[in-house]
């Protein structure tokens, strides 16, 4: 008698998947990625850029629309999807668990039609091997209940995982669920500004900001994050390997 498989799933955002940040950065001329990129952009920790004023850069972002991905390369985050694929296989291979990796694709906030998702959809597999099923969604964040993330997922990768969490808090939606068991990745960046050394000296001198953040996020989630150069441009030795998405006008 076979086994019921059991999906392993794991949520990304397109936004992880493609360093959109660099490409909205060269809307503002060749001149300004190249400062970025000079002034430690795999290193930041803000997403704050020499002459671009933060203020208008926050506004372009939050108003961002497919035409953001004509230019935008793929990051680290595809390995750390790959991975998650191939240690979901082995696991399966391994032990009594009849597991099948299963991969959803957030493209929100881009609308893309028919043509590109098959694009996507076909470059995607072609980078994981062909290994797993792979979905895309069209959800905000505010869609992106606890409810459903503790039954459907089991890694969540998210760039602004803060807002998620922040909203649904807000909402009360953990009084209800949570979802200690699910590994939420996000970069390692202040969203609101660099923190000030008062608020720094509140922290166990053994532990870095961000494991300190990680701890506080657990009762609710296992929040790992990672550098930003996890999802930035790989341009390490002039390496630029991976897709670029090119759209539709």
């Amino acid at each position: 008698m076979s086994q019921d498989i059991e999906l392993s799933t794991l949520y990304v955002e397109l936004d992880c998947l493609l360093d959109t940040r660099l490409s909205l950065i060269a809307e503002y001329g060749e001149k300004a990625v190249e400062i970025a990129l000079q002034k430690g952009y795999l290193t930041r920790l803000t997403d704050s850029f020499e002459g671009i004023d933060p203020e208008d850069y926050k506004r372009v972002y939050e108003q961002r629309n497919k035409s953001l991905l004509k230019n935008a390369i793929v990051t680290p985050i595809i390995n750390m999807v790959r991975s998650f694929v191939i240690e979901t296989i082995k696991t399966s291979t391994n032990s009594p668990f009849n597991l099948r990796p299963n991969v959803v694709v957030n493209a929100y906030p881009y609308v893309l039609n028919s043509e590109e998702e098959e694009v996507l959809l076909s470059i995607i597999g072609i980078a994981l091997d062909g290994a797993c099923d792979i979905r895309l969604i069209y959800k905000p964040m505010e869609d992106i209940l606890p409810s459903m993330v503790k039954t459907a997922y089991s890694v969540m990768i998210m760039y602004r995982y803060d807002l998620w969490a922040e909203y649904h808090a807000q909402k009360k939606h953990f009084e209800k669920v949570i979802c200690p068991d699910v590994t939420v990745i996000g970069p390692q960046l202040y969203f609101n500004g660099l923190p000030k050394i008062e608020d720094l000296s509140k922290i166990d001198n053994n532990k870095n900001p961000f494991q300190y953040l990680e701890e506080c996020f657990k009762p609710i989630i296992n929040l790992i994050t990672y550098p930003a150069s996890f999802f930035s441009v790989n341009i390490n030795d002039g390496n630029t390997e991976g897709f670029t998405f090119k759209t539709s006008s």
